[in-house]
């Protein structure tokens, strides 16, 4: 019995003893699981934080790869083929005043602003990187020679593919031009009336006498009025009148006043007036007015003096034509030499709307 007892005891012993072994193993192996899907956990999240920084680092060297692109060309690359011909017949204008042109800008401005080909085309690191990212600096003579061809009427479809710019480079470049050559150019006229430039003035009074055989002295320029033919304003423009723009002559226009020497050559020019404006009220509506009444006694001490048509009322400075004068008067005379000066400025708005503006946009 008590032998019994005893091995029933031992089997208790045994059970126990291997249930708190498998009890112990339960549990280490519950820790190990455990700590298995910690480190699976934190191994995961670290190799996801690994990959996130390698996205980002990607993305880092594409923005700041340099992209190779090709070389921008140069104004002489694109024109080295064109005969004297052809460039003015694309520029408007001859080769050699096209360059003189732009070393006039160049002085004016200054060269870091109108970045010649000579500066942009030289070997520098900031100029090599443009180069390879952007295809190149534009050049002020690229500048130029987009803002002519634009006033040709070229379109800005043929300008980009032509020239190697952006759609929006071409209108950028047309607006600078244009500063450029504003802050460049001046009315030599104007500059001789306000400094009393007599010798300047007596040089555009010979040239007009030569061709009356010196009977004619006195005539420093020739004035008349141009319509120039615009789109119709809309009332999005903030116009207060849309309707003063339009013209007896049947379309919207401007009022262009301009006054040339005997070679054409504008000396003064304004188009600030709606169409509808009469030629003597947009000339008195000027600041070149106001400065020859302020003159008048200098123009009158040298007889000095402008030729215009009939539209402009009679002045001391401004001569008009004789109104039916008789077969061989004297002023019928003065009509023929007054006419001879008188046409100058027809001609040359003649040669301006040949050159850059469409016959049927200006009348």
């Amino acid at each position: 019995m008590g032998n019994s007892l005893s091995n029933n005891e031992a089997i208790d012993n045994d059970d126990h003893t291997i249930l708190s072994e498998l009890s112990l193993l339960l549990v280490t192996l519950e820790l190990v699981s455990s700590h298995l899907d910690d480190q699976e956990t934190w191994v995961q999240q670290l190799l996801d934080k690994l990959r996130k920084e390698e996205k980002q680092e990607v993305y880092r060297q594409n923005r700041t790869r340099e992209v190779e692109k090709p070389k921008r060309k140069t104004f002489m690359d694109i024109t080295q083929r064109l005969s004297e011909r052809q460039f003015q017949r694309t520029f408007r204008m001859q080769r050699k005043s096209f360059y003189k042109l732009s070393a006039m800008i160049s002085n004016t401005i200054g060269d870091d602003e109108f970045k010649s080909e000579t500066t942009t085309t030289r070997e520098s690191t900031k100029t090599r990187s443009a180069t390879d990212f952007h295809g190149g600096d534009i050049s002020g003579e690229l500048r130029l020679g987009i803002f002519l061809r634009m006033l040709a009427g070229s379109s800005y479809l043929d300008l980009f593919m032509i020239f190697g710019v952006s759609n929006s480079s071409i209108y950028n470049c047309f607006e600078q031009a244009t500063d450029w050559i504003n802050k460049t150019l001046t009315f030599r006229l104007v500059e001789a009336l306000q400094k009393e430039d007599l010798g300047y003035l007596k040089q555009l009074s010979h040239a007009f006498s030569h061709d009356s055989n010196g009977r004619y002295n006195g005539c420093i320029g020739a004035l008349d009025g141009l319509a120039i033919k615009i789109r119709r304003p809309t009332l999005s423009e903030w116009l207060k009148d849309a309707g003063a723009y339009f013209t007896r002559k049947g379309f919207f226009a401007l009022n262009c006043q301009a006054i040339c020497d005997v070679k054409k050559r504008i000396l003064w020019i304004s188009s600030r007036h709606i169409g509808s404006c009469h030629d003597s009220r947009a000339f008195k509506d000027t600041k070149l007015y106001e400065l020859l009444l302020e003159k008048q006694e200098f123009l009158i001490k040298h007889e000095l003096f402008l030729v215009g048509d009939s539209a402009y009322d009679l002045e001391s400075f401004l001569l008009v034509p004789h109104e039916e004068p008789s077969p061989r008067s004297p002023e019928d005379a003065y009509n023929y030499y007054h006419s001879n000066c008188r046409i100058r400025i027809e001609c040359c708005f003649g040669e301006l709307i040949m050159r850059y503006i469409h016959t049927n946009n200006c009348i």
